[in-house]
């Protein structure tokens, strides 16, 4: 799965609004805000799979994010 597709998919399934046209790339800190921010609208236990798998995408995401700066 393409990274632009499997944040289409993830932004989707997760009520997240994505923006329509490119602004810079956040900073590190504003990305760990959103990533936290995603993961309590979730509305999971840290322990169940569903939580841990978002986690572990979004940890993904913006380690291929910051890869690209």
């Amino acid at each position: 799965m393409q990274l632009s597709t499997l944040f289409l998919t993830v932004s989707v399934k997760f009520g997240v609004t994505v923006p329509k046209q490119s602004v810079g790339l956040p900073t590190i800190r504003e990305l760990e805000i959103l990533h936290d921010r995603v993961l309590s609208k979730l509305k999971l236990g840290k322990q169940a799979s569903g939580y841990k798998t978002a986690h572990k995408v979004l940890n993904r995401f913006i380690a291929e994010l910051i890869g690209l700066v």
